[in-house]
């Protein structure tokens, strides 16, 4: 499984398209802020085979952004939460962004 998280729904359809014509044949969810993907991810800890191998995850979003989504994230117990790559995504060119990122050990 996949998820994507991004607030922009065009990012996402092409995201999703992009998968799907690669070839590739799991499900893939699309949540458009950090907020309704976790609150996803906590109903799944029962059922490790929903659980996500890789994450999408847009930076900058409205209601919870991708900085305030990883820090969450990494209050997932580690067994659960190893289990996922997560991939940043965002078109900004903002340093800082990254910086915060690295400073952070998000």
């Amino acid at each position: 499984m996949i998820i994507l998280i991004d607030d922009n729904p065009i990012d996402n359809f092409l995201a999703k398209r992009v998968l799907e014509n690669s070839g590739f044949e799991g499900s893939i969810l699309v949540k458009d802020s950090g907020k309704q993907a976790l609150d996803h991810l906590k109903l799944q800890f029962t059922e490790p085979k929903n659980w996500p191998n890789l994450i999408f995850l847009d930076i900058n979003m409205p209601v919870m952004d991708g900085y305030a989504f990883l820090y969450e994230f990494r209050k997932i117990p580690s067994q659960i939460r190893e289990k996922t790559k997560i991939v940043i995504l965002s078109s900004s060119d903002n340093m800082e962004d990254l910086s915060k990122l690295i400073d952070h050990d998000l």
